[in-house]
């Protein structure tokens, strides 16, 4: 049965417990994708894994082999270090993609498109935020083909 009354729900963000209606709009948003621990979901074996679809292609000899990158999406924030890095790398490579900058609203919004189907597979720091720069590989129909989120990932796979 509802009340109709205001509900303070408090939660911790960054070490501390605070009411979520006095967090920034980011970290409200963030709160909105959170899912409780079940300890006897988390241990049975019959969770499904996500996995950005692959689309195959067909050599001439018969072997399946992944798709050819066709263009990329690379997700940054700005002042990263590391996510200038790689926009230098792919720079130099002459690759078709788009930049995405993730404080821009559009930007953010089109992150979010790709997010649910790959936030899995992404890797994370020690406060669960997500590791950046996120480059995605897309193929000619634009299905993700990789996901990679360092210099390195990046030169192992272009």
């Amino acid at each position: 049965m509802k009340c109709g009354n205001k509900c303070e729900v408090y939660s911790r963000v960054v070490g501390y417990h605070n009411p979520v209606q006095h967090w920034n709009k980011g970290k409200q948003e963030e709160f909105k994708f959170r899912v409780a621990f079940d300890e006897k979901i988390s241990l049975s074996s019959s969770i499904p894994t996500k996995t950005a679809e692959v689309a195959p292609v067909l050599t001439n000899e018969g072997e399946t082999i992944s798709s050819p990158i066709s263009n990329y999406m690379l997700f940054t924030f700005p002042h990263c270090d590391k996510c200038d890095t790689v926009k230098s790398y792919i720079k130099d490579k002459n690759m078709t993609g788009e930049t995405v900058d993730l404080k821009d609203p559009d930007g953010y919004k089109s992150f979010q498109g790709y997010y649910r189907n790959i936030r899995d597979q992404l890797k994370r720091n020690d406060d669960n935020s997500v590791v950046l720069p996120i480059m995605l590989m897309l193929d000619d129909e634009q299905k993700i083909i990789n996901i990679a989120q360092s210099i390195d990932e990046v030169k192992s796979i272009v």
